[in-house]
């Protein structure tokens, strides 16, 4: 008995020893969650210890774009784990962080920073906005080309185009048109790519590869509209050359 009480006394200088010792903030070990549902109630969880106590640690929380974070404190879950519940936002993504001190005023402990933080795509909300390929503009038929209906010597017609044979088309109007056909071609795979690009940036579950996907999205996005832009411009330049001139 008397050993005991000498081995409780001794854990409770040690631990006293420490907490007077402690100028660190607590630590925090913290897994973001994969992903939510808007509107749905959402858990985060993380791991505080200190030798001086955890005082109050305190989750941070926004929808995307919102100019001021809201405030939940995390409550003890057993252990030294915390937890706070939220309902997720109707956003594209919840932005968040989680701050603790001790209670000796060491801190703050930040998994997460207001400037940069977790961030968690919300199924449900608004989807990336990915840019669809335009349709292009119908080409109106151009009109038949003008001849010279004139009478031989043998007293038959002759139909002859106004400015040359008809038929005698030179290969320019049909480069046009080539070109025109592999900048469609160029709008139809810049189009597939940013799609895909789009499905990796809302399947991300860092910021990192969430800034990657996100760059290849929109570049891909804006490469597909240019192409179906110039597509459409080429090919109509084609169609007038290939049916207007003999070039």
């Amino acid at each position: 008995m008397l050993r005991a009480t000498f081995a409780l006394v001794v854990v409770l200088v040690a631990r006293n020893v420490l907490a007077a010792a402690d100028d660190t903030p607590p630590r925090i070990q913290h897994t973001p969650p994969t992903s939510a549902q808007a509107g749905q109630p959402l858990s985060i969880e993380a791991t505080v210890e200190d030798e001086s106590g955890v005082f109050e640690p305190m989750l941070y929380h926004r929808a995307k774009g919102a100019p001021t974070y809201s405030a939940t404190q995390l409550v003890p879950a057993g252990g030294k784990k915390y937890v706070a519940a939220i309902v997720t936002p109707a956003s594209p993504e919840l932005e968040y962080f989680i701050e603790a001190f001790d209670n000796k005023g060491n801190g703050p402990s930040r998994p997460g920073m207001p400037e940069q933080p977790h961030r968690i795509r919300i199924g449900g909300g608004s989807a990336p906005i990915v840019a669809s390929a335009p349709e292009e503009a119908p080409v109106e038929s151009a009109p038949p080309p003008a001849v010279d209906i004139v009478s031989d010597a043998s007293g038959g017609l002759t139909m002859t185009e106004v400015g040359g044979p008809m038929g005698a088309r030179g290969p320019w109007s049909y480069v046009t048109l080539g070109v025109g056909a592999a900048a469609a071609l160029a709008g139809v795979y810049f189009g597939i790519s940013a799609r895909s690009a789009a499905g990796d940036w809302a399947a991300a579950t860092d910021q990192a590869a969430y800034k990657d996907a996100e760059s290849r999205a929109q570049s891909a996005a804006t490469l597909a509209t240019v192409s179906w832009i110039a597509s459409g411009a080429v090919t109509a330049g084609g169609a007038a050359m290939f049916f207007l001139t003999r070039f």
